[in-house]
């Protein structure tokens, strides 16, 4: 099934569907599953996904300018060097489990209640974000920028390689490991014995 520019997909199942390196203006997609989708490069300008998942799909390069997403799930997911900052919105309900998100943008974006499951975000960007209760359990962070994020009470228990600046960012009842407070406080240049 080849997809439309403007159409509207309820409901549908897409299997092994490609649209790496092309253009989707306008679609709207509702309660629909991609398995196995390749979509690296693709440019999805202004399309709206709601309640929809994506399965062992490959969205790298992927350019998601005015577009929306509402009750979405991305599970084991190759998902390097997107801009989800490009986004026209992202509501709530959004989940990642098992997804490659390395060198992602999330900047200034709002992602209170967002679940990062079991990922890998290397040298993703949070900055100026709205992680209040987003959860990171088993993902890693490393080199993920935090500068000027507000973390309130965001779940960062059983996340490795957490580094940030208490400083730099804001701290509210956000939970941590004895790890994380350990790299936390020789950030701060505490002398940090246990």
């Amino acid at each position: 099934m080849e997809l439309e520019d403007g159409e509207t997909y309820t409901g549908v199942v897409f299997d092994g569907l490609n649209l790496a390196e092309r253009t989707l203006d306008g679609a709207e997609f509702e309660d629909v599953v991609f398995t196995g989708c390749r979509f690296e490069r693709a440019v999805l300008r202004g399309c709206q996904f709601s309640s929809c998942r994506f399965v062992d799909c490959d969205l790298s390069g992927a350019r998601l300018t005015g577009s929306t997403l509402n009750g979405v799930r991305f599970e084991r997911c190759r998902v390097l060097g997107v801009d989800f900052a490009a986004l026209l919105q992202i509501m709530l309900s959004v989940s990642f489990q098992a997804c490659l998100l390395d060198y992602c943008g999330f900047s200034r974006m709002g992602l209170a209640r967002t679940q990062f499951a079991d990922c890998r975000l290397h040298d993703a960007d949070f900055s100026n974000a709205k992680l209040d209760r987003a959860v990171f359990a088993g993902s890693d962070l490393h080199g993920a920028n935090f500068n000027h994020a507000s973390l309130g009470r965001t779940d960062l228990r059983g996340a490795a390689n957490v580094s940030f600046d208490a400083k730099l960012v804001r701290l509210e009842k956000t939970k941590i490991d004895l790890e994380t407070l350990l790299a936390v406080g020789t950030r701060l240049g505490l002398d940090v014995d246990v």
